[in-house]
Order: C-alpha cells, then sequence, then structure tokens
C-alpha cells in the first residue's frame, strides 16, 4: 500500500492517551481513521512534528484492534510520499485486518486459560493429595463429601473413601462433645467461617486427639447455602507439650514461692533480735562507759545497723519474689519526698565534701498519688551508692515529666472517699529521675551484671563498700511495679547516671504552698550569689529566677568583689562556705569592708557537720545560715525574712475581694445538667469557660455519637450541639436523639453554628432542635436559650438577661481594619475574670497550633478538588477565628465555605493569597497579646 522503506518505519510504538488526545478519541468512535493529508486531518495532525515529518509520511489509514471492549493495539498503513486518498475497499480491508487479529489474541488468550486452567487444577490435586493437612467438604447436616488422603490418615481410615462411607454423624461419630459440632455450625452461619476452632476428636480406633479447624461456608450466585469446606490439623502434639510446660511452670512457681517464703519468714526472724540488739546497744551509749567500752559498742551498733540493712533488702526482695509486695496510694508532696532522701544522707555527703543538689522541672506536678514511702526508698538507694562511690564533686537528682493519660471519671468517683471530689480532673504522667554522681564509674562490659540479684560489679566492690548487691535490684522491680523503668549510663573515671521512671496521677492543690510562681515581696530584689559549684548556682539562680528576683552568680570570691567594688548594686547574697582560694567567710568580711555594703543582708551556705566559724562569723553579722543541700522553703523564707518579708503564705482557694461578677450566676436559680457537643478544642475552651462563669460544671462530647453514648449514661436537661462534628454531625445526632426519646425524656437541644446563613436556623428547627446560637457565643444570647429550658419564665431571668447585655453586648460587632476585634477579646476576658489572662494564653495557643493545620487542609482540598474537605476546614477555622475577633479572616472562611458548600472549588484558589496574608496578619497580633497576658 505504500513504498517499503524499512529504515523510515516505526516497526511498532506505544503512544500515550494523554499526548495525543483527538486521535484515541476517533479510534473509540471509527471504525478506521482515513487521513488522506494526515498533517491537517484533525484526528492525526497530532503527530505531524513529531512523527510523521520526520518519517515522511503523509497519509494515514488506522484500524482499532478491539479485545473483549478493550482497546489493544492499531493496525497502521502509512503512506510516504505526497497525500493519497484511501478506498472504501482499503479502509474495509484495514478494518478486516484489524478482526482477524483481533480474533487470533482472542484464540491466544483462550488457550493461555485453558493451559493456566489445566496447571492450576494439577496443583490443586497436588496440594489436595499431598499436603500434611486435612481437607474437607461437609454437608450442613454433618455428612462428609470429600476429603484428602492426609485427613483419611489423621481419623485412622486407610483411605478417603473409607472415611465417607463411615463417618455418617460427624456430630456423634467424630466430636469427643458433641456440642462442639453444635458449635461450630452455629459459628458458620453466624461469621460464614471459623478459624482455630479447637476440639476433642475421635480416631477409627477409638482413640482421642485435639483438632483445629479453618473453615467457611460455600454458597450459589443466589446465596444458598451449599456446603462447608476448610482445612483440619491434628495439634494432639502441641497440646500435650502446652499441658507439661504449663505443670512445669506451676512447679517453678510453686518453688520459687516457697523459696520466697522461707527467705522472707527467716528475714522477719532475724529482724527482731537484730532491733533488740540496735535498741539496747542505743541504751547502753546512754550510760556512764570507759572509753574502751565507748569503742565497743559503737561497733556492736554499726556493725547491727549494716546488718538490719542487709536483712531488709532480702525482706523486700523475697517479698516482691514472692509476690506479696503490695503498693500504696496516697497524695504526698513530691519535693517534701526528694528533701527527706537528701535529709538521710547530707551527713555523709558533708563528711565527705560532696556537694548535694535537686532540679525539678516547672512542668512537674507538686502533689502526686503514690507510695512516697517506695519512692524514698529508691532515691535513698542511688543517693546512698552515689555518695558511696564518690569521693569528689556532687551528687545531683533532677526530674522531669510528660504526661502519659487522662484519667477517666469512673476511677476518680471509685476512689472520690479516699481522694478529692471527682469533679476535679486528674493527670497521669511519667516522672522522670536521675540520679548524677562524679564517682568511679562502671566499666561498660559490667553494666548488664547491675540488676542482677546478690551480684555487684566485682568481687573487690564488696570488700571496699560493703553491700549486698541487692538494693539496685529492689529499686528495679519498684519502679516497675510503679509503672516505669530503671536504666544507667557510665563512664569510668566520671561518674554514672542512674536513670529511673514511675508513672503517678498529679492531685489537684486545694492548699498548697505557693512558692513556684513570683512572689510581690522578692520580686525586682536583686541577688548576688556566690559558688564555685556550677550545679548549685544554677539551682539557687533558677529558684530566685522564679520568683522574680533579678539574679546574678559569681564562681570565685574575687569575681563577687569586683562588682561590688564596681558599684554594682544588690539587694541580698548568698556566700558559699566552701571555695577555693577565698572561702565565704573571708569574702564576707571584705564586703563589709566596702562603702554602703554594712547593711547588705549575707546568707551563708554551709554544709552540714562543717567548721565551726567561731567569732568572725558575729563579727559579719550574717542574716542566716542555710545547709546544703538547699531546701527551696527553707530558701524563701530566709529570703523572705532577710528582705523583712513575712514567710511562706498558703494559698487559699478563694475570690478575691470585690471582684466583678459580669456574668449573671444563672445556675444558682436555674440548675441544670448541661452536655457541650463540639469537636474545636478552642470553643470547647471558651464555651466551658461561660458556662463555668454562670455557676454550670458542663460535660464535653466530640461528635454526634458520643453524645448519644453520654445521654445513654445519664440524663441531661440541654445538649448545647455544634452543628458541624466529625463521625456524626450535629443534624444527625439530633434526628437520632428524637428517634430514641420521647418529648418528654429527651433534653432541651440548643444549635450552635458559625455559618448563621440565611436558613440555617430552619434547617436546625426542621432536624428537631429547639433553639439556635450562632458563634461566637454571646453570653446574653446563651442565658436567654438557658432560661427557656424550663416551663414558664424563670424568676429574674430577665433581670439576668438585662444584666448580661448591658455589660457585654454594647453593640453589634463591626468589622475593622486591624486584624483582631479587640472588643471580642475584652469580651473573653471578662468571661474569664481573675484568670483571664491563663485563660487567654490557653485559647490564643491553641488557635495558634490549629489554625496551620486548617489552612493547609483547605489549601490541599482546593488542590485536589475536594469541596466537602474546603467546607469543612473553612467552617471550623471561621468558627475558631470568630471566637477570638479575627473578623476579617472569618470573612474569608465564609466565603470558602460557601464555596465547598456549593459542591465546587472554582475560584477558591484566587483566595487563597488573601486567606494566607490575612492569617499571618492574626498570627502577629494574637502573638502581640500572649505577651501582653504573660506581662
Amino acid at each position: 500500500m505504500y513504498e517499503w522503506i524499512k529504515s523510515a518505519h516505526s516497526q511498532g510504538i506505544e503512544l500515550a492517551v494523554v499526548e495525543y488526545p483527538a486521535y484515541f478519541q476517533a479510534l473509540t468512535e471509527e471504525r478506521t481513521i482515513a487521513a488522506h493529508n494526515a498533517h491537517t486531518d484533525p484526528k492525526t495532525k497530532e503527530f505531524s512534528q513529531f512523527y510523521l515529518s520526520p518519517f515522511g509520511i503523509s497519509s494515514m489509514l488506522d484500524a482499532p484492534i478491539w479485545v473483549a471492549g478493550e482497546m489493544v493495539g492499531v493496525v497502521c498503513h502509512e503512506h510516504i510520499g505526497s497525500a493519497r486518498e484511501w478506498t472504501l475497499e482499503e479502509q474495509n480491508f484495514a478494518g478486516s485486518i484489524a478482526d482477524l487479529v483481533s480474533l487470533r489474541i482472542k484464540g491466544w488468550q483462550r488457550q493461555q486459560a485453558e493451559v493456566a486452567l489445566r496447571q492450576a487444577e494439577a496443583k490443586y490435586r497436588s496440594i489436595f493429595e499431598n499436603t500434611a493437612e486435612g481437607i474437607f467438604q461437609t454437608t450442613v447436616d454433618g455428612r462428609y463429601i470429600s476429603a484428602n488422603p492426609a485427613l483419611s490418615r489423621m481419623y485412622g481410615y486407610e483411605s478417603p473413601e473409607e472415611l465417607i462411607a463411615n463417618l455418617c454423624n460427624i456430630e456423634q461419630q467424630l466430636y469427643v462433645a458433641p456440642s462442639r459440632r453444635a458449635e461450630f455450625v452455629r459459628l458458620m452461619q453466624q461469621d460464614n467461617a471459623v478459624s482455630g476452632f479447637e476440639s476433642q476428636a475421635y480416631r477409627q480406633d477409638g482413640s482421642i486427639i485435639w483438632i483445629s479447624e479453618n473453615a467457611r461456608t460455600v454458597k450459589d450466585a443466589s446465596g444458598t447455602l451449599l456446603c462447608y469446606e476448610g482445612t483440619v490439623e491434628d495439634t494432639t502434639k502441641r497440646k500435650q507439650a502446652e499441658a507439661e510446660l504449663h505443670k512445669a511452670k506451676e512447679s517453678a512457681e510453686a518453688a520459687n514461692r516457697a523459696k520466697s517464703e522461707f527467705l522472707a519468714n527467716m528475714s522477719h526472724e532475724i529482724r527482731t533480735p537484730m532491733n533488740g540488739v540496735i535498741g539496747m546497744t542505743g541504751l547502753l551509749l546512754n550510760t556512764e562507759l570507759t572509753p574502751q567500752q565507748q569503742d565497743f559498742v559503737e561497733t556492736i551498733r554499726s556493725s547491727s545497723d549494716a546488718l538490719l540493712t542487709i536483712i531488709n533488702d532480702i525482706l523486700d526482695f523475697s517479698k516482691i519474689e514472692s509476690g506479696k509486695f503490695d503498693l500504696e496510694q496516697h497524695p504526698f508532696d513530691l519535693r517534701t519526698c526528694i528533701e527527706e532522701s537528701f535529709d538521710l544522707l547530707a551527713p555523709k555527703a558533708a563528711e565527705k565534701g560532696l556537694e548535694l543538689a535537686y532540679l525539678i522541672a516547672p512542668q512537674v506536678p507538686k502533689t502526686i498519688l503514690g507510695d512516697v514511702t517506695r519512692l524514698r526508698q529508691i532515691l535513698v538507694n542511688l543517693l546512698s551508692n552515689a555518695v558511696k562511690f564518690t569521693e569528689v564533686g556532687e551528687v545531683v537528682v533532677s526530674v522531669t515529666v510528660h504526661p502519659v493519660e487522662a484519667i477517666s471519671l469512673e476511677r476518680l468517683q471509685e476512689r472520690q472517699d479516699e481522694l478529692l471530689p471527682p469533679e476535679i480532673p486528674w493527670d497521669k504522667y511519667e516522672l522522670c529521675f536521675a540520679v548524677k554522681d562524679t564517682g568511679i564509674g562502671i566499666p561498660e562490659d559490667k553494666l548488664d551484671r547491675l540488676f542482677q540479684s546478690f551480684n555487684q560489679v566485682d568481687s573487690s566492690i564488696t570488700r571496699n563498700y560493703g553491700g549486698t548487691g541487692l538494693g539496685l535490684v529492689i529499686s528495679k522491680r519498684l519502679s516497675e511495679m510503679m509503672g516505669g523503668r530503671m536504666w544507667v549510663e557510665s563512664q569510668v573515671g566520671q561518674g554514672s547516671t542512674f536513670f529511673f521512671t514511675v508513672i503517678a496521677e498529679s492531685v489537684p492543690e486545694l492548699l498548697q504552698v505557693d512558692i513556684d510562681n513570683p512572689q510581690p515581696q522578692l520580686a525586682e530584689k536583686r541577688l548576688l550569689i556566690v559558688d564555685d559549684n556550677a550545679t548549685n548556682r544554677k539551682i539557687v539562680l533558677l529558684q530566685a529566677q522564679s520568683w522574680g528576683m533579678l539574679t546574678r552568680a559569681a564562681q570565685s570570691g574575687t569575681e563577687a568583689l569586683d562588682w561590688i567594688c564596681q558599684g554594682d548594686p544588690f539587694d541580698i547574697a548568698i556566700l558559699d562556705m566552701q571555695m577555693p582560694q577565698m572561702d565565704g567567710l573571708t569574702l564576707a568580711s571584705k564586703i563589709r569592708k566596702q562603702p554602703n555594703c554594712q547593711e547588705l543582708p549575707l546568707v551563708m551556705l554551709t554544709s552540714m557537720g562543717g567548721q565551726e566559724m567561731g567569732t568572725q562569723a558575729a563579727e559579719v553579722h550574717f542574716a542566716a545560715f542555710l545547709n546544703k543541700p538547699v531546701k527551696q522553703s527553707s530558701l524563701y523564707n530566709v529570703l523572705s525574712r532577710a528582705l523583712g518579708e513575712q514567710s511562706i503564705k498558703v494559698k487559699q482557694d478563694t475570690p478575691k475581694a470585690g471582684h466583678k461578677q459580669d456574668i449573671p450566676r444563672l445556675a444558682e436559680q436555674l440548675p441544670l445538667m448541661i452536655l457541650l457537643a463540639e469537636d474545636n478544642v478552642v470553643n470547647q475552651k471558651v464555651a466551658l469557660l461561660i458556662l463555668q462563669r454562670m455557676g454550670y460544671r458542663a460535660d464535653v462530647a466530640g461528635n454526634g455519637l458520643e453524645v448519644l453514648q453520654a445521654l445513654h449514661r445519664q440524663s441531661y436537661d440541654v445538649v448545647l450541639m455544634d452543628v458541624q462534628m466529625p463521625e456524626m454531625d450535629g443534624l444527625t445526632a439530633t434526628r437520632r436523639i428524637c428517634q430514641e426519646w420521647s418529648q418528654s425524656q429527651r433534653p432541651r437541644i440548643i444549635a450552635m453554628t458559625a455559618n448563621a446563613m440565611q436558613g440555617d436556623r430552619e434547617v436546625c428547627i426542621d432536624a428537631g432542635m429547639d433553639d439556635y446560637l450562632s458563634k461566637p457565643i454571646r453570653v446574653e444570647e446563651l442565658v436567654q436559650a438557658l432560661s427557656k429550658c424550663q416551663t414558664g419564665s424563670v424568676q429574674g431571668s430577665s433581670a439576668l438577661k438585662d444584666r448580661a447585655t448591658a455589660k457585654i453586648n454594647n453593640g453589634q460587632q463591626k468589622m475593622d481594619k486591624t486584624a483582631i476585634d479587640r472588643e471580642a477579646l475584652e469580651s473573653l476576658r471578662d468571661m474569664a475574670g481573675e484568670n483571664a489572662s491563663e485563660m487567654l494564653i490557653e485559647v490564643i495557643d491553641s488557635y495558634l497550633e490549629d489554625a496551620p493545620k486548617l489552612l493547609h487542609t483547605i489549601s490541599t482540598a482546593i488542590a485536589q478538588g475536594d469541596a466537602a474537605a474546603l467546607r469543612q476546614a473553612a467552617h471550623t477555622l471561621n468558627s475558631t477565628s470568630a471566637t477570638l475577633g479575627a473578623t476579617t479572616l472569618s470573612k474569608f472562611c465564609k466565603e470558602l465555605e460557601a464555596i465547598g458548600r456549593a459542591g465546587t472549588v472554582e475560584g477558591a484558589s484566587e483566595r487563597l493569597p488573601q486567606l494566607a496574608a490575612e492569617s499571618e496578619r492574626v498570627k502577629a497580633a494574637l502573638q502581640v497579646e500572649r505577651q501582653q497576658c504573660q506581662g
């Protein structure tokens, strides 16, 4: 049909549909494409530049090859030279060629399918005949239809045919417990399958085996049940092994309990006379003794103490091993627990000249629920080891924390008699303790021996330092019993750090010493800290800064003296006694000789058991002495007294005098059980705050499903229902409530939505809601809506509404050129009352965290053409922005929400730059507002 030019012929290529849309569209519509002039024909001119011209092709006659409704190729006839007209005969011929190719492909595919079918059948037959698992088909009434050789051997038959002929009633002949067949059938009817269904079965000779069945139902096209089919595994050997293992485990546990109980009994028996020895030697030391007798008795006493420590370790270890060790649960002050642990080790540390210090992160809860005795035991054990193995330097305890999970209301209610009212929220935390020393360290290859019973790093440890090696094992077990773990990091010659964690619940502070926050009597006071130990300087500096003091720390007496000589002013100074080159006493004497420093309060920081300072200290006139390690409460008291202020004040949980009651206490006249249905965190906080100021304590549900679950648990008078929520929206939830509860039994449902568009109120009312509030929530509107929740008018409700309206709603909110409407923020401040700054910071932080995510979702939804996602994200950002007074941003969000609501994203991308720019303005304005709240 055209001149054969081998070098210029394509000889078959692949074409992309997206690159040649007109050509492929024509192929789907016509039997052949007859392009007389392929360069100008609309169906083929797409090939001109990249295919026709390079090969010199002028005319094309192409016929598509169709197989099973799918185009699998094209038969191409191409003419090179001047354009030519394709005759009707040529076009029919091209189509016939394509049809022949299609038929040949279909025949080849059918042959391939037949070959594959034969191979599959052979493979299945091989598996059926040779697999180790039994394979079966049974009727529904319990007769075998087919079985493989493995199944017949499993049940003790010579062949599948013999099994099928003899096992006519599976329920009675096969199962040891006939009820298992009934259970098998029930599960198959319920789930259409079973997995790992275990039973005991009879073999032909009457012996019993354990079997595990996996099976499914077989149904025809109409859904009629035909039979059951599946596999069977003989699990007799596994069952026997499990029984033997269980028996061995019980024997081992019994032996371990017997050993532990023996150790516990023996420890108790030994403790009784040991306590007598220790007590009597104590009395003997108070009598008239010669020096030699005194030495003998003190030796007996110290040896008895050491022996009792070993006995106590064995007792604790045996109690843990025998499972008779119980932890107590009581609220206690964590800082006090740590300080009491330091009190026990401070004398030993002072004897060796070691610095003891602790540092608690600000986020750590002050009061926790747990076993203070056992926590102190872990700390004392680790501190004791640290002091024991450290000759020079310091031992420092640090505590950090992160929240684990919120505790359920049910658990709180279970404990309300022994602890605090359940309405006070508790949180669960993982506390991480680190005990760091500058001691001898532990070789890396010996670390794995640390936590083994009756073991130490090497035998020389016992000879040089004593101990059983049980202390760390007990501490590790205690930590694990408290939900945590223990590990160590160490380097030889540089020291070790032992870490342990515990899970504990924080306890709300009703009465708490308020010394962790800025203190008016200490704020802006200038404090000089002089200590050569960097850890001590850091701890005192951080504590003083937390009270609002202006601190400056010097690492030597010379440096501090230079500052004073330069005229740097200070209101008080804390001096460490033991410093190289110039000790604290010498520094104090030199400070007193400086002009204007005769009355400067000086506080001496000294170790317990340190040298007497004698008359020189009296001449300096110290304001106070502080023993190391420094307790926060002691430091606070000393600073307060030295600066002429009172000591620690206890914070009472009472409102400030004269505080204005801006929001009516509606709950006093109209008590209501309220459920707040809201998925947005910012809106939750604002709504809960308003309700709290009105005297209500509302429960929270995050979506419609949670609302239904809450209503099934208990009854509510009112549900404040957000309209748009994930999983189940407010409209659907309302319809479900109206279906499940009668008008007299169901709560009053008040809609909350940020839409406020034409027809929204009607949609809510039609769904069964009783009232309607637009966001951001206005107090006077909420008062009015809640006041309708009882028959007739509420006494005083009119006056309440008038007061709320007069105080808060001073006119319609208008669009402003600023990013944030100040009136909205001031309204939030009024709602929060005395906690305004804390609440506003919390709300702003939540908004600044959520807004970027929502903006990203909006951008992604527009890019992907997802109108529903655009509507949802824009609605949420609109709602939270309006709550914080970002009215312009809220307006942009409403426009995008309306576009998404129309089922499209068209025109949305043009609004993105405005949205992003306004979002940045809002972010900057809120950050400024946050800084002002902190200041």
